[in-house]
């Protein structure tokens, strides 16, 4: 698949009638992902163009333009795809990216959760309990930077893709704040463009100082790899720490700090729409399913939902295309149980 290209599907709109062809619409949504999302998943995009551009080169009646696709050829294409041995779970992500190339281009898809590979209704986000990360921090912390790493992982909720380019000039120890920011000399971005500013607990910063004062010179990221560069196997440093703690290593144990610090912000007081900030997700959605394991027993997170899925503004303007870094406050108290 890879290296597939479609040039039979370049022809242009017919003058006059506003047809647009498949593959003026995929190229366009390829710029996009290129432009607004990350590396990774501008590569996913584009391996879910090349797959859908196979399958339309292997039919006899190929469509050309996009009011040709009918939900008989979106029917042959799941088909196709599992009888190329694709897995179901990898099956359904090339359709939902289909899905959303073609809603952007204003066209109804045939494509729903239906397609969803089933999961465990009970499913639930595994996180770390209070007394597990304490434990890491007193117990697993055995190298240099492994506690500064589990504290601020912990206590800001930072994703992993995010703390792996945290660099000394990001924390402004004025105002015990750290701010998360695209890279672009690592060529990183922030996903969703949610670049935010987050506080940190003053006793915290206060350590996070004295360890990037001991930090070699010359040396900008936090956590570099062994030869300086970005660390590409972050987890491996949390399995380590949790494993010489003696405490359970979840499947993704650095996402179970996100969940960690999104219930802990919840259960302090912290509504969901400042949760979603601080965290950084585009779609209160996503921040609800976080906090899903709360749902059903806090009255008050179930008020929240449905005042901040009810129609309300959730951003000003939209991230995606805004180019002004967008600054949060972290507004829940300090917790004790991670401090010093």
């Amino acid at each position: 698949m890879p290296g597939t290209t479609a040039p039979e599907f370049a022809a242009p709109a017919q003058p006059g009638n506003g047809r647009r062809s498949i593959a003026s619409v995929t190229a366009a949504w390829l710029l996009w992902a290129k432009e607004h999302k990350s590396p990774g998943t501008y590569d996913a995009c584009n391996r879910t163009s090349e797959a859908f551009h196979e399958f339309l080169a292997e039919r006899g009646d190929t469509p050309v333009f996009l009011d040709q696709i009918t939900e008989g050829l979106i029917l042959d294409y799941k088909i196709w795809l599992e009888r190329k041995g694709y897995a179901e779970a990898y099956r359904w992500k090339l359709l939902n990216q289909l899905h959303g190339c073609l809603r952007r281009a204003k066209f109804f898809t045939w494509i729903s959760k239906d397609d969803m590979p089933r999961k465990d209704d009970g499913h639930r986000y595994v996180e770390w309990t209070p007394e597990q990360a304490k434990t890491m921090l007193e117990k697993g912390c055995t190298e240099p930077g492994d506690w500064e790493f589990v504290a601020l992982i912990a206590m800001a909720g930072i994703r992993r893709n995010e703390i792996v380019h945290v660099e000394r000039d990001d924390f402004d120890f004025r105002t015990n704040e750290v701010t998360v920011r695209n890279k672009p000399k690592y060529d990183h971005k922030v996903k969703d463009r949610q670049e935010r500013t987050i506080g940190i607990d003053p006793a915290l910063m206060a350590r996070i100082k004295r360890y990037i004062d001991g930090l070699p010179e010359g040396q900008s990221l936090l956590f570099a790899a062994a030869r300086g560069g970005v660390e590409r196997h972050l987890e491996r440093r949390t399995k380590r720490i949790a494993k010489a703690a003696g405490v359970p290593v979840p499947k993704k144990p650095n996402h179970a700090f996100r969940v960690s610090y999104a219930t802990r912000l919840n259960r302090a007081g912290t509504d969901i729409e400042t949760v979603r900030r601080l965290l950084g997700h585009y779609d209160i959605k996503t921040t609800q399913i976080y906090l899903r394991s709360l749902e059903n027993q806090d009255p008050r997170l179930q008020a929240q939902i449905r005042t901040a899925t009810g129609g309300s503004v959730l951003c000003t303007g939209s991230p995606r295309t805004s180019s002004k870094r967008r600054t949060t406050r972290w507004l829940s108290p300090r917790p004790a149980d991670l401090a010093t």
